[in-house]
């Protein structure tokens, strides 16, 4: 892989990512991308991998003033920055379908374009179902410094990426996260904050909202105080959510809501996605349940049964379970808190920490690299040969965390 395989034109608004031969992402920092194949991305990338310190835009401004050749250039990159102009903030997978053959460059040369990074395990909840509850429970919850997530966001530009979520615990929670999240959008990251919303009075709100993630999201249990309080074991949470998502609204922040699906709220689906829809918010079920990650497997108690699944399947209400292709330590890795650099934020084991290492010297080295094309190398055999990642209903993550093993088809 080219070094850093990133391109920064410091005297524009914009940044320049290639990834291999003919495959470039332009970006600008409130989330705007824009994805180029073939050759009309190579052209470009060795146009500013020559001019390094060239306004882009000045070229652009100039194209009546050139001939020939350079006139058809500056033509080129004028149609180029109009349409990045006029372009809409771009999630994840949307830029992965729009440029042929960025995964599989990805997948192939280990490039991470998503990281993850749990910056504190402050939490003022305590939810029955939280995969770190055992971090967040601890009487001196672990977090990254915003000095050592500044660091850590400048390898995550080297090394590639593209999208950062950055949670918790409770995030809010930490005294500098807008500034770590402000710091993330400045180096072009398409961001994700996800919290639980409790924080969010109409002071924070106006005040997160000065600078927003380019998504934010929050969590909701159920759509009554009974049901959503059993599971943050916090009286009164249900109405301290339900007034940090209209604060949220108020202040022009429209949320994806992640509606958790488990036993005693899998009556309440219907009434939480409309309590979500007439607040202005997106809701978004999420259907899977798993242990934490110190082993405990306590949480999978509260997981629907499967006739109950088999009903809201059959309802509509929730999508047959096929997970994605895994991805783990390819094009993927997560951050925890105590700095634990991991694969996946289901895979349980780290592979070095960013308080003792560099984050590129952790994804280079050969512990993480040999894990992760192993596990890519499981995937791409069959299921009688292998059976860790035979097909799109298994996932090694999840099953570490609910058996204790990778093998095996994953059940939810």
């Amino acid at each position: 892989m080219e070094a850093n395989l990133f391109k920064l034109i410091r005297s524009d608004d914009i940044y320049i990512r290639s990834y291999g031969s003919g495959r470039v992402v332009l970006s600008l920092r409130n989330g705007i991308r824009l994805g180029l194949s073939g050759q009309l991305a190579t052209v470009l990338w060795k146009l500013v991998d020559s001019v390094d310190g060239l306004s882009l835009r000045y070229i652009a401004s100039q194209k009546n003033a050139f001939t020939g050749e350079m006139r058809s250039i500056a033509s080129m990159i004028d149609v180029i920055l109009t349409e990045l102009d006029k372009a809409e903030p771009l999630d994840y997978e949307t830029v992965i379908n729009r440029v042929p053959g960025l995964m599989q460059h990805s997948l192939k040369e280990r490039v991470p374009l998503f990281a993850g990074m749990d910056l504190t395990y402050v939490c003022n909840l305590r939810c029955k179902h939280c995969y770190v509850l055992h971090k967040v429970s601890e009487p001196k919850p672990e977090q990254i410094d915003e000095k050592t997530a500044y660091r850590v966001i400048d390898s995550l530009v080297e090394l590639g990426c593209l999208d950062l979520t950055l949670t918790g615990g409770e995030i809010t929670l930490h005294p500098r996260y807008r500034d770590v999240l402000s710091y993330a959008k400045d180096r072009h990251l398409y961001t994700i904050l996800k919290t639980n919303g409790i924080t969010m009075t109409e002071r924070r709100a106006n005040e997160y909202a000065k600078d927003p993630a380019n998504e934010t999201h929050l969590s909701l249990y159920g759509s009554t105080a009974e049901v959503h309080d059993e599971m943050t074991v916090l009286p009164g949470s249900f109405n301290k959510t339900l007034a940090g998502m209209r604060e949220l609204t108020k202040a022009g922040i429209r949320c994806k809501i992640n509606i958790l699906v488990w036993e005693k709220g899998a009556d309440q689906l219907v009434d939480a996605c409309k309590l979500v829809e007439d607040m202005g918010h997106v809701p978004n079920l999420e259907d899977v349940m798993h242990g934490r990650l110190n082993g405990d497997q306590s949480p999978l108690s509260m997981r629907i049964s499967k006739e109950t699944r088999a009903k809201l399947t059959e309802q509509g209400i929730l999508q047959p379970f096929s997970p994605d292709s895994c991805s783990a330590g390819m094009s993927k890795l997560k951050i925890y808190g105590n700095g634990g650099i991991s694969a996946c934020e289901l895979i349980p084991h780290s592979f070095g920490n960013l308080f003792q290492q560099s984050l590129a010297e952790i994804w280079y080295g050969m512990p993480f690299s040999d894990f992760s094309h192993q596990v890519m190398g499981a995937s791409q055999l069959s299921a009688k040969e292998f059976p860790i990642l035979s097909n799109r209903n298994a996932c090694p993550g999840l099953n570490i965390l609910n058996t204790g093993q990778m093998e095996g088809q994953t059940q939810i």
